[in-house]
């Protein structure tokens, strides 16, 4: 049993079962010769050279300038030591990973089919992810802070008209609490009804830029400074901003 715990730690920290039952007959006599070991083992003496060499180099031996005498033999707790060596770096390899894992599940994300996360870089791929996610909504669709900035971003004819039609043809409502510094949208209110649309506006002194869109367990944040769109598929989220949109909208006019 005693010896089956070293064979075990010693292939723990990388050595094989060969040096740890070389090290346990080292114990009984370091001065056990080559030949000696050879023939206890039943391997050959080049198999014995290899494994006193891994062994001086793991720093549990040290031998002599004619290479086979053992001048000295670590006792066992350097073993300890190195077991506990791994399992400090192995909690901190653990706590290191820990804190590049959601940047690492990004990546993993864009390999499936359904990405918890995805982002579009530029208004091209912002454009199309306008189009592809009216393909998606179930019920109807959320914008929360939709202003000028967004406006200008799409063109303002081309989001309340092509896309505008294209919404309402397929029969999604949109409800949109709008930035009161946008003009545009005031334009087309005699078309809310035709349109399927609802729109109430943001306290005055709301003034920030970029807009946030939210349908089924999908939220799209707007980056409108940079362009950047970043896509998440997360119904808890989702639904922590559609509870704060239907708390700003009952507040509104």
């Amino acid at each position: 049993m005693n010896s089956l715990i070293l064979i075990n730690s010693f292939k723990e920290v990388g050595l094989s079962r060969l040096e740890a039952e070389i090290y346990l007959l080292l114990l009984g006599n370091k001065d056990i010769s080559i030949t000696n070991i050879s023939s206890n083992l039943s391997v050959n003496r080049v198999k014995v050279y290899e494994s006193l060499k891994k062994l001086e180099k793991f720093d549990l031996l040290k031998r002599g300038g004619n290479y086979s005498k053992i001048i000295n033999l670590e006792p066992p707790t350097r073993v300890i030591a190195m077991l506990k060596h791994k399992e400090n770096q192995t909690k901190t390899l653990a706590a290191d990973l820990e804190e590049i894992v959601p940047e690492l599940m990004i990546s993993y994300e864009y390999l499936n089919k359904n990405p918890k996360v995805k982002i579009y870089e530029g208004v091209g791929q912002m454009t199309r992810l306008l189009l592809q996610h009216l393909e998606e909504v179930e019920t109807e669709i959320l914008w929360l802070n939709e202003g000028e900035d967004l406006n200008a971003l799409f063109g303002s004819d081309y989001f309340y008209t092509e896309y505008s039609q294209r919404r309402a043809k397929k029969g999604i409502n949109t409800r949109i609490l709008a930035n009161t510094n946008n003009i545009t949208i005031k334009k087309y209110q005699p078309k809310e009804a035709m349109e399927l649309r609802k729109v109430r506006f943001l306290p005055p002194q709301y003034q920030s830029p970029g807009t946030i869109t939210i349908f089924n367990s999908k939220i799209i944040m707007w980056n409108t400074h940079i362009p950047r769109a970043v896509v998440i598929n997360d119904s808890q989220l989702a639904q922590v901003q559609r509870d704060l949109f239907e708390t700003v909208w009952s507040q509104q006019n």
